[in-house]
């Protein structure tokens, strides 16, 4: 039996941004191409202010299978990041399956989903260097009723953003230590990552 059988997809997302819908039909048909035998869930919440913690809830829930991975729609990694995680969940108390986050330039990023080209996600040009941190975000790998006993993703927190650290260190406390995988992962380039950016830059020069 394919091991992805037993594997839901959940996919968080805001819909209204040309952008996003972009990126999202990419990664979705993406996901689906790769991982024919796999659930994938859209998560969705409508309402205003946006939860992207709510969101995921509402996809999990959603969910028919036992292994949930949780993936934002703005990245995307080699085939096998999905197979490590699958080789370990029954193992660990759960998993976050990268190492190191790359930011993509907009010259690759177009490429990639308006031409449709081939690529090589070892030798893309970066915007910089890998993220310095070891992110808590963005994608994850915990078993169905690990993710229903610790409640969720918090829903009081809106927007995107710092849910993934609460909801890290929530299961870190109640699980036991997530176990990271060395992969890399890489995030395609889009406006909002850059007015986000800016925005954090100033904040860190007022203060």
């Amino acid at each position: 039996m394919s091991i992805y059988k037993n594997l839901s997809i959940v996919i968080p997302f805001k819909s209204g941004d040309l952008i996003r819908q972009t990126l999202f039909d990419f990664v979705y048909n993406r996901l689906k191409k790769l991982y024919t035998d796999a659930e994938i869930v859209i998560g969705e919440y409508d309402g205003e202010p946006f939860s992207r913690g709510r969101a995921i809830n509402n996809g999990v829930s959603k969910a028919s299978n036992e292994n949930i991975f949780i993936c934002d729609s703005d990245f995307i990694f080699l085939p096998k990041l999905v197979d490590d995680a699958l080789g370990l969940i029954d193992r660990v108390p759960w998993i976050i399956p990268y190492s190191k986050a790359y930011n993509l330039d907009e010259e690759t990023t177009g490429n990639i989903i308006i031409k449709n080209e081939d690529f090589d996600l070892y030798n893309t040009p970066l915007i910089g260097r890998p993220q310095s941190h070891l992110g808590l975000g963005s994608m994850c790998f915990i078993k169905r009723d690990k993710f229903d006993l610790i409640g969720g993703f918090d829903e009081n927190l809106v927007g995107w953003g710092y849910e993934d650290n609460v909801f890290s260190h929530i299961a870190d406390t109640v699980l036991g230590e997530h176990v990271r995988i060395e992969n890399k992962i890489f995030h395609l380039f889009h406006q909002v990552y850059l007015r986000r950016l800016f925005f954090h830059c100033l904040a860190v020069l007022l203060s």
